[in-house]
């Protein structure tokens, strides 16, 4: 009996072979796996980092589920399977269905060159601008005013709703340039707050880079911890403590990121005011096809409000 694993265009076909099963065909992932004889049917979708979980734990995030004693994929596509299961099929769905997608998150360093010049340098696949909208210095709180670049981030969660404009239409290098020309020349604005906040970036790809833009514009005493991260726990060190000069010119600092898992920015106030941040910039890593570019519209993103 064989199994298929895809929707139908493109699917994965594997047979029984000894202790496990030998890949036939492969395709592109699906959500589905079906038996020849449509007795098994189930949804699955468990992630690369639940493997040690699943096996202590015994189950699937399915329908379906086995008893684990130990497993191993080899790079022969042979998948050699527990000795003990409920079912053939049911493994085959814990196995086939875990998504082999490394997450993780790696700080690259800092740009101190690039200031408020970042349009052909980042944001291809889309960013926010934060700002506060009308005259200078005026504290709207909130995402509405914030200037937005189209491309592959579905949702981003404020670390505070609290925004600030130090300068409109500026020709200083510090001030980012605006999304729109026509707006004005460059402008100095943050989203800001007290004590330590969180910035929640989801993005439409599993290989992209975040790049964030610091600038520390009326004073030369703020300092900030910076860790980027994913799941719910940031790592006991941050991965750079910002502090002045630099933070005073305009610094950008990146990260590689990888998986499906949201990207988190935790920032915490060391010193100064506050902590602030002007912007967040999106650049997908994975190859792009000649069908089109991997856009989302901002009109089609939700983006969440701190509570």
């Amino acid at each position: 009996m064989l199994g298929i694993l895809g929707d139908g265009l493109c699917p994965t076909i594997v047979r029984p072979c000894g202790g496990g099963f030998e890949i036939l065909e492969s395709g592109l992932p699906s959500k589905q796996v079906v038996t020849s004889d449509n007795h098994t049917e189930a949804f699955f979708g468990v992630a690369e980092s639940d493997l040690r979980q699943l096996a202590t734990n015994q189950k699937t995030r399915g329908k379906a589920s086995c008893c684990i004693e130990s497993f191993s994929i080899s790079l022969s596509k042979r998948i050699l399977m527990p000795k003990k299961a409920m079912s053939v099929f049911s493994c085959l769905v814990l196995l086939l269905g875990i998504s082999l997608a490394h997450s993780a998150v790696e700080y690259l360093g800092e740009d101190e060159d690039t200031q408020g010049n970042w349009k052909g340098k980042y944001g291809a696949s889309g960013g926010v601008i934060f700002e506060a909208g009308g005259v200078d210095g005026q504290n709207r709180p909130g995402q509405d005013n914030d200037q937005l670049v189209d491309g592959i981030v579905t949702t981003y969660t404020d670390g505070s709703p609290n925004r600030w404009n130090w300068a409109t239409d500026t020709n200083d290098e510090r001030g980012l340039e605006y999304v729109d020309p026509q707006a004005g020349d460059r402008i100095g604005a943050c989203q800001y707050g007290n004590g330590s906040g969180t910035l929640v970036i989801e993005v439409d790809s599993t290989d992209y880079q975040v790049a964030t833009y610091h600038v520390d514009w009326d004073s030369v005493v703020r300092a900030i911890d910076v860790v980027g991260f994913q799941g719910n726990t940031p790592p006991n060190d941050p991965d750079l403590q910002l502090v002045n000069p630099e933070y005073n010119a305009g610094i950008w600092l990146l990260w590689h990121v990888t998986g499906a898992s949201p990207f988190n920015l935790q920032i915490t106030q060391q010193g100064g005011a506050n902590w602030v941040i002007s912007a967040v910039m999106i650049d997908d890593l994975r190859a792009v096809s000649s069908a089109g570019k991997l856009t989302t519209t901002w009109g089609q993103i939700k983006r969440n409000l701190v509570p």
